[in-house]
């Protein structure tokens, strides 16, 4: 069952990177990436892909190799939300087994700013795999184009 959830968070996570557009001709008013410290081991990518469905903000990117992220906040506003309390999620995949994935337990997700265009913010948060090995994620900041 876990190996099936860890599939379906792949095949998400890439069908948002390698199907998602835009069709907005507006320059970009900054660049997006989204980056962190996984175990003290940095993390940064610009591949990335955003998608804002009824107030809630998906962040999907995919590091060098095999690594992958997926961040939700619902109700997206300025502001902190708990991972534990707030309906915000958090996933980090460190490679392809399902031992490599990650799911946020606690911590939080800021968003600092949001636009009708944009949205920037912070995250730290710990993180369990299906072992229930815990790691942290510091240092996590990201910055996107809305759709």
């Amino acid at each position: 069952m876990k190996k099936i959830k860890y599939l379906y968070f792949i095949a998400a996570a890439s069908a948002f990177l390698f199907c998602s557009c835009s069709k907005k001709n507006n320059p970009a008013p900054f660049a997006p990436v989204i980056s962190l410290k996984f175990n003290d081991t940095a993390f940064s990518t610009t591949n990335m892909a955003v998608s804002f469905p009824h107030d809630t903000v998906l962040i999907n990117g995919q590091f060098a190799g095999q690594g992958l992220i997926a961040l939700s906040i619902p109700n997206a506003k300025v502001g902190s939300f708990d991972v534990a309390t707030s309906g915000a999620t958090f996933q980090f995949a460190n490679g392809p087994a399902a031992q490599d994935l990650y799911t946020a337990t606690s911590g939080t997700i800021v968003v600092t700013s949001l636009t009708s265009n944009t949205i920037a913010g912070t995250f730290a948060v710990s993180v369990d795999n299906v072992a229930h090995t815990t790691k942290t994620i510091t240092d996590g900041q990201f910055q996107a184009n809305l759709p």
